[in-house]
Protein backbone atom coordinates (compact mmCIF):
# COMPACT_ATOMS: atom_id res chain seq x y z
CA UNK A 1 0.00 0.00 0.00
CA UNK A 2 1.35 3.40 -0.74
CA UNK A 3 1.69 5.97 1.56
CA UNK A 4 0.11 9.06 1.51
CA UNK A 5 2.05 12.22 0.81
CA UNK A 6 2.92 14.15 3.80
CA UNK A 7 1.45 17.26 4.56
CA UNK A 8 4.08 20.14 4.53
CA UNK A 9 3.79 23.71 5.98
CA UNK A 10 4.26 26.50 3.76
CA UNK A 11 6.80 28.42 5.95
CA UNK A 12 10.32 27.75 6.07
CA UNK A 13 12.71 29.25 8.01
CA UNK A 14 16.25 30.68 6.34
CA UNK A 15 18.09 26.76 6.05
CA UNK A 16 14.90 25.86 4.60
CA UNK A 17 13.81 23.96 7.22
CA UNK A 18 9.81 23.54 7.86
CA UNK A 19 8.40 25.78 10.80
CA UNK A 20 5.04 27.07 11.91
CA UNK A 21 3.35 29.46 10.75
CA UNK A 22 4.52 33.26 12.18
CA UNK A 23 2.45 34.58 14.79
CA UNK A 24 3.64 38.47 15.34
CA UNK A 25 1.16 39.19 17.22
CA UNK A 26 2.36 36.75 19.90
CA UNK A 27 1.41 37.61 23.76
CA UNK A 28 2.07 35.31 27.15
CA UNK A 29 -0.89 32.97 27.55
CA UNK A 30 -2.58 33.94 31.53
CA UNK A 31 -1.80 31.34 33.56
CA UNK A 32 -5.17 29.03 34.48
CA UNK A 33 -6.75 30.18 37.55
CA UNK A 34 -7.22 29.00 40.90
CA UNK A 35 -11.12 28.69 40.51
CA UNK A 36 -13.83 26.79 40.71
CA UNK A 37 -14.70 24.81 37.16
CA UNK A 38 -18.59 23.73 37.01
CA UNK A 39 -20.34 20.94 35.15
CA UNK A 40 -23.12 18.75 34.59
CA UNK A 41 -21.72 15.65 36.39
CA UNK A 42 -18.86 17.20 38.20
CA UNK A 43 -17.07 19.82 39.70
CA UNK A 44 -13.61 20.55 39.67
CA UNK A 45 -12.60 22.81 42.59
CA UNK A 46 -8.90 23.79 44.13
CA UNK A 47 -8.00 20.91 46.18
CA UNK A 48 -7.76 21.89 50.23
CA UNK A 49 -7.24 19.28 53.14
CA UNK A 50 -9.44 21.10 55.18
CA UNK A 51 -12.60 20.35 52.34
CA UNK A 52 -11.25 17.17 50.98
CA UNK A 53 -9.02 15.08 52.82
CA UNK A 54 -11.47 12.85 54.60
CA UNK A 55 -13.78 11.97 51.67
CA UNK A 56 -10.64 11.41 49.36
CA UNK A 57 -9.28 9.10 51.68
CA UNK A 58 -12.24 6.97 52.04
CA UNK A 59 -13.31 7.17 48.30
CA UNK A 60 -9.38 5.84 47.36
CA UNK A 61 -9.71 3.15 50.33
CA UNK A 62 -11.95 1.15 47.87
CA UNK A 63 -9.30 0.58 46.17
CA UNK A 64 -7.66 -2.19 47.92
CA UNK A 65 -4.58 -3.16 46.40
CA UNK A 66 -3.37 0.04 45.74
CA UNK A 67 -3.50 0.20 41.77
CA UNK A 68 -3.75 4.08 41.75
CA UNK A 69 -0.40 5.15 43.11
CA UNK A 70 1.40 2.59 40.58
CA UNK A 71 2.75 5.60 38.56
CA UNK A 72 2.13 8.13 41.48
CA UNK A 73 5.25 9.76 42.99
CA UNK A 74 3.22 9.86 46.45
CA UNK A 75 0.66 7.35 48.16
CA UNK A 76 -0.65 5.01 49.29
CA UNK A 77 -1.88 7.13 52.58
CA UNK A 78 -2.29 5.30 55.55
CA UNK A 79 -4.69 7.41 56.48
CA UNK A 80 -6.87 10.56 56.28
CA UNK A 81 -4.20 12.79 58.55
CA UNK A 82 -1.63 10.93 55.99
CA UNK A 83 -3.41 12.21 52.97
CA UNK A 84 -3.84 16.11 54.57
CA UNK A 85 -0.59 16.23 55.17
CA UNK A 86 0.31 15.40 51.68
CA UNK A 87 -2.65 17.52 50.69
CA UNK A 88 -1.56 20.74 53.40
CA UNK A 89 2.10 20.45 51.62
CA UNK A 90 0.56 21.16 47.67
CA UNK A 91 -2.70 22.82 48.18
CA UNK A 92 -0.55 26.11 47.63
CA UNK A 93 1.38 25.20 44.85
CA UNK A 94 1.19 26.87 41.64
CA UNK A 95 2.92 24.56 39.69
CA UNK A 96 1.86 21.71 39.71
CA UNK A 97 -1.85 23.63 40.53
CA UNK A 98 -4.39 21.15 41.94
CA UNK A 99 -8.02 20.49 41.36
CA UNK A 100 -10.53 17.98 43.67
CA UNK A 101 -12.68 16.55 41.25
CA UNK A 102 -16.41 16.51 42.82
CA UNK A 103 -18.91 13.97 41.61
CA UNK A 104 -22.56 15.83 41.96
CA UNK A 105 -24.28 12.90 41.99
CA UNK A 106 -22.84 12.35 45.55
CA UNK A 107 -21.66 15.62 46.44
CA UNK A 108 -18.35 13.94 47.39
CA UNK A 109 -14.77 14.63 46.04
CA UNK A 110 -13.56 11.66 44.04
CA UNK A 111 -9.99 11.99 42.71
CA UNK A 112 -7.65 15.03 41.85
CA UNK A 113 -5.66 16.28 38.84
CA UNK A 114 -3.53 18.89 38.15
CA UNK A 115 -1.97 21.46 35.65
CA UNK A 116 1.77 21.52 35.69
CA UNK A 117 4.74 22.75 33.53
CA UNK A 118 3.06 25.90 32.91
CA UNK A 119 4.77 28.04 30.81
CA UNK A 120 2.90 31.44 29.59
CA UNK A 121 5.33 32.68 27.37
CA UNK A 122 5.51 29.94 25.47
CA UNK A 123 1.52 29.03 26.08
CA UNK A 124 2.40 25.50 26.86
CA UNK A 125 1.01 23.55 29.76
CA UNK A 126 0.32 19.74 30.23
CA UNK A 127 -2.29 17.91 33.12
CA UNK A 128 -0.88 15.59 34.97
CA UNK A 129 -1.21 14.40 38.84
CA UNK A 130 -4.41 11.79 37.92
CA UNK A 131 -5.53 10.24 41.01
CA UNK A 132 -8.86 8.88 40.07
CA UNK A 133 -10.60 6.42 42.82
CA UNK A 134 -12.76 3.63 41.84
CA UNK A 135 -16.09 5.59 42.45
CA UNK A 136 -14.69 8.19 39.89
CA UNK A 137 -13.35 5.63 37.29
CA UNK A 138 -14.88 4.29 34.23
CA UNK A 139 -18.22 7.11 34.67
CA UNK A 140 -19.05 10.24 32.60
CA UNK A 141 -18.26 12.71 35.10
CA UNK A 142 -14.32 11.39 34.87
CA UNK A 143 -14.64 12.25 31.15
CA UNK A 144 -15.94 15.48 31.68
CA UNK A 145 -13.58 16.29 34.74
CA UNK A 146 -10.50 16.47 31.77
CA UNK A 147 -13.33 18.51 29.37
CA UNK A 148 -13.28 20.78 31.99
CA UNK A 149 -9.52 20.66 33.02
CA UNK A 150 -8.55 20.86 29.21
CA UNK A 151 -11.32 23.70 28.52
CA UNK A 152 -10.33 26.30 30.84
CA UNK A 153 -7.66 28.53 31.33
CA UNK A 154 -7.13 30.34 28.19
CA UNK A 155 -5.18 28.05 26.39
CA UNK A 156 -7.59 26.28 24.08
CA UNK A 157 -6.04 23.04 24.11
CA UNK A 158 -7.97 20.51 22.15
CA UNK A 159 -9.62 23.24 19.60
CA UNK A 160 -5.44 24.82 18.58
CA UNK A 161 -4.13 21.12 18.37
CA UNK A 162 -6.83 19.84 15.76
CA UNK A 163 -6.74 23.25 14.06
CA UNK A 164 -2.91 22.29 13.31
CA UNK A 165 -3.45 19.07 12.37
CA UNK A 166 -6.12 19.91 9.70
CA UNK A 167 -3.52 22.68 8.53
CA UNK A 168 -1.01 20.15 7.88
CA UNK A 169 1.16 21.94 11.27
CA UNK A 170 0.82 18.90 12.81
CA UNK A 171 1.78 15.62 11.52
CA UNK A 172 1.10 12.26 13.16
CA UNK A 173 3.79 9.58 12.78
CA UNK A 174 2.70 5.73 12.56
CA UNK A 175 5.22 3.93 15.27
CA UNK A 176 6.32 0.68 13.30
CA UNK A 177 8.31 -1.70 15.00
CA UNK A 178 11.13 -0.17 13.15
CA UNK A 179 10.90 3.23 15.04
CA UNK A 180 9.95 1.06 18.09
CA UNK A 181 14.00 -0.63 17.73
CA UNK A 182 15.19 2.54 17.17
CA UNK A 183 14.33 4.59 19.85
CA UNK A 184 14.76 1.46 22.30
CA UNK A 185 18.83 1.79 20.95
CA UNK A 186 19.11 5.20 21.65
CA UNK A 187 17.69 5.20 25.06
CA UNK A 188 19.90 2.20 25.62
CA UNK A 189 23.04 4.19 23.64
CA UNK A 190 22.62 7.55 25.35
CA UNK A 191 21.09 6.01 28.72
CA UNK A 192 24.05 8.22 30.63
CA UNK A 193 22.75 11.47 29.24
CA UNK A 194 20.09 9.90 30.22
CA UNK A 195 17.91 9.97 26.82
CA UNK A 196 14.11 9.09 27.63
CA UNK A 197 11.07 8.12 25.06
CA UNK A 198 9.92 11.74 24.21
CA UNK A 199 13.89 12.69 23.32
CA UNK A 200 14.08 9.42 21.21
CA UNK A 201 11.25 10.04 19.17
CA UNK A 202 12.34 13.07 18.19
CA UNK A 203 15.60 11.71 17.24
CA UNK A 204 14.20 8.95 15.23
CA UNK A 205 11.55 11.13 13.79
CA UNK A 206 14.39 13.68 12.17
CA UNK A 207 16.18 10.61 11.50
CA UNK A 208 13.74 9.32 9.29
CA UNK A 209 12.75 12.98 7.42
CA UNK A 210 16.20 13.50 7.20
CA UNK A 211 15.89 17.32 9.25
CA UNK A 212 19.28 18.33 10.95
Amino acid sequence: MSQLPRPQSQYTNHLGQPVGEPLPDWTARPRPARTVMEGRLCRLEPLQASRHADALYEAHALDAEGRNWTYLPYGPFASPEDLARWIESVESSEDPLFFAIIDLSTQQPAGWASYLRIDPTMGTIEVGHLAYSPALQRTPAATEAMYLIESVGGYGFQERLWRWRRDGRLILFDVTDIETDRMDALMGQYSNVPMDLADASLVRIAEREGLR
